[in-house]
């Protein structure tokens, strides 16, 4: 029983530890309505291709936590 508990805790422990990639072409300020909600507070590899300004890197300080 120990071993199953062990074995699935590790499991969950890898998916929430999971990388989470994501490429994304954006405009200058246009990174906070470029990525979901649910993708802001989720990715932990982005990519970006085209042009960011100020208000791109304050989406990533004040509303990427991960």
């Amino acid at each position: 029983m120990k071993l199953i508990f062990l074995a699935v805790f590790l499991f969950i422990s890898l998916i929430l530890n999971a990388q989470l990639p994501k490429t994304a072409s954006v405009t200058p300020g246009s990174l906070g309505t470029t990525l979901t909600a649910i993708e802001l507070n989720t990715v932990t590899n982005l990519t970006l291709t085209g042009t960011v300004d100020a208000r791109d890197f304050k989406t990533l300080r004040d509303n990427m936590p991960v």
